[in-house]
């Protein structure tokens, strides 16, 4: 077994024995912008900063984040942007 399969397997081994570790080694998804206004607090936590949420918006098909109902930085890092009226 190489050296990154015993880490996954330790990290593994231990989230499914310990949940304080599982919760502290998995990520919840976090909403960063709702009704087109940033949550500066959520962004600065995150290290967000707006030229990614306006990328998301644009890889929506919006032009603005005013464009945006909302977007979620996802658990896997992604960025996820719900359109208005969409």
């Amino acid at each position: 077994m190489k050296p990154d399969q015993r880490a996954q397997f330790l990290v593994s081994w231990t989230s499914v024995r310990w949940t304080l570790f599982d919760r502290v080694i998995k990520a919840e998804p976090t909403v960063l912008l709702r009704h087109g206004e940033p949550i500066a607090s959520a962004m600065r936590r995150e290290r967000i900063a707006c030229d990614e949420l306006l990328a998301a918006v644009r890889a929506g098909g919006g032009q603005a984040l005013a464009d945006a109902e909302v977007i979620i930085l996802e658990s896997d890092g992604s960025l996820s942007a719900v359109l208005r009226g969409r």
